[in-house]
């Protein structure tokens, strides 16, 4: 983006998006410092130099940064200065350091904490957005107020709080009704002593981290015990953290190197508390080594696993598991989530009873269709496969638009095949008149969608070959025509979308639609379908 572009932005009133950016100079940055009005974002930036943190720090109101995944502490420090909210959602390394010169921010903070270090967590987790300590006056007066339901099946739903003294824990400990603290980061070894003596069921699912007495005490819970998000282990997978890892509804998170003796402790321990109804829950581990699958073998209970990362070979052994074959029968539902890598189209993958297809995929309606793993029956139709992207890689990017406004007859704008969400916002707020011909392009983002619908004038999108439901929600605001003529299937609920546009618009290319849909896009006389479609009448 030019400088010269960043400055006619910052004069909008708004919010302004500008995620399609990769990188910023320090000119525009000084320039988008001035913007007022919303929020401000540059999510497309991967990387920050320290002398463009000082100049956005100047900015008053929302910065999201959610593109960032790590900050020098001479940013952070920089950051830490400016007034309103700061969003950085995506950040995953972060030191001590910056993480304490974040926590002097005045703004609202938006964090994942559990993508960081569970140091920098904790440091963080005393800023004001995330702090609320569950006191022993809070916790008594809970119990004040349960006492009057005392005869309905509640619980103490104390999510929103993210420490507990250790009075409140005490307190709490008392009832058996079903407590809820998902919100804990930390637990200290007495509030884990005083917890582990509640008799109902426990759910801990924030916490990341305990230490072996906090762990030992927790062992001994008589009730369900929820926790997980546990994501270290304290001196190196103690047996007392296998045991409870073992004993509560807690998934290997984030443990990505199982040692054989881990997993043989782990076994052994589901097969004496809980025999056939134990779960071992490992779909969130790397790939296994063949040493520790062979300790799976002694599983008694149901074992979930991803078998994307195997070979064949591999996945074959694992079906023939006792712990794995009530999977196979479909019994308890779906196995594996998959998604196509050019629509995004979802659908459940449950195990066959052949062994030699491995995979058969059975979507929410119940048919049955077969993928080509990420890539959904439709788009294969089209002849996209997982080795290939939807055309070619052409992107029309600010550069562009700012040359075509200059002199529309330099720039052909239907050779793109993909447009840049702040190339699509330019365009929209330009002073350029008629028809906008984009009959290259393959897809468009909702953002981009977004902003082509403020555009005053024609719009040929023709080239595009699926569009998802919330772009056609967008779309549906644009004044004037629309051409989507290229487009072969549409949901139901994009077609619902689509049959509220006021202007003139062209299906006629579509192949592929339930009569539910055609029945609400003829409801709308400006819409064009084909004549494939005549035998359904207008409503």
């Amino acid at each position: 983006m030019s400088d010269a572009t960043a400055e006619s932005l910052s004069k909008r009133e708004g919010e302004l998006s500008l995620s399609g950016l990769t990188s910023l100079s320090d000119a525009a940055a000084e320039s988008l410092s001035k913007h007022r009005g919303g929020i401000l974002h540059l999510n497309g930036l991967t990387s920050l130099s320290d002398a463009t943190a000082e100049i956005l720090s100047k900015r008053e109101g929302e910065l999201s940064l959610s593109g960032l995944t790590s900050l020098s502490d001479a940013t952070a420090e920089s950051l830490s200065k400016r007034e309103g909210e700061l969003s950085l959602s995506d950040l995953t390394s972060l030191s001590d350091a910056a993480a304490n010169s974040l926590r002097r921010c005045n703004g609202q903070l938006e964090f994942d904490l559990d993508q960081l270090s569970i140091s920098a967590a904790e440091i963080l987790g005393s800023h004001p957005s995330f702090l609320k300590v569950l006191t022993y006056e809070m916790a008594e007066k809970y119990w004040e107020a349960w006492a009057d339901f005392d005869d309905l099946d509640l619980g103490f739903i104390l999510d929103s709080c993210t420490a507990i003294e250790d009075a409140a824990a005490e307190s709490l400990s008392e009832t058996d009704v079903s407590l809820e603290l998902n919100g804990l980061r930390t637990l200290s070894d007495a509030a884990a002593e005083s917890l582990s003596r509640h008799k109902g069921k426990l759910e801990l699912s924030g916490l990341r981290y305990l230490s072996d007495a906090a762990a030992e005490s927790l062992s001994r819970h008589k009730g369900e015990l929820v926790l997980d998000r546990l994501s270290r282990l304290s001196g190196g997978e103690s047996n007392s953290l296998l045991r409870l890892i073992a004993k509560g509804d807690c998934p290997f998170a984030a443990h990505h190197h199982l040692s054989v003796s881990d997993v043989a402790t782990v076994v052994a321990t589901l097969n004496e508390l809980r025999g056939e109804k134990g779960v071992l829950d490992l779909r969130n581990c790397e790939k296994l080594t063949a040493e520790v699958l062979a300790v799976l073998s002694d599983f008694e209970g149901d074992l979930k696993i991803h078998l994307s990362q195997y070979s064949k070979q591999e996945q074959r052994w694992i079906l023939k598991l006792p712990s794995t074959r009530r999977w196979r029968d479909g019994v308890e539902g779906p196995f594996v989530e998959v998604a196509c890598q050019h629509c995004g189209e979802q659908a459940k993958l449950e195990f066959p009873d052949n062994e030699d297809n491995i995979y058969s995929v059975f979507p929410e309606d119940g048919n049955e269709n077969n993928w080509d793993w990420t890539v959904c029956p439709d788009c294969k139709a089209l002849g996209l496969t997982s080795d290939n992207d939807i055309g070619s890689d052409e992107y029309l990017s600010v550069e562009d638009v700012e040359q075509f406004l200059t002199d529309s007859d330099e720039v052909d704008l239907s050779q793109f095949s993909h447009l840049e969400d702040d190339a699509a916002e330019l365009l929209s707020i330009s002073e350029h008149q008629g028809s906008l011909d984009l009959s290259g392009l393959e897809r468009l983002s909702t953002e981009a969608a977004e902003a082509l619908a403020k555009y005053q004038g024609s719009l040929d999108l023709s080239g595009l070959k699926r569009l998802t439901t919330p772009a056609a929600e967008a779309l549906v605001k644009h004044q004037g025509s629309l051409d989507l003529s290229g487009l072969k299937r549409l949901t139901t609920p994009a077609a619902e979308a689509l049959a509220k546009y006021q202007g003139k618009l062209d299906l006629s290319g579509l192949t592929s639609l339930s009569a539910a849909a055609v029945a609400i896009l003829r409801t709308n006389e400006n819409v064009t379908l084909s004549e494939d479609w005549s035998g359904l009448p207008r409503v």
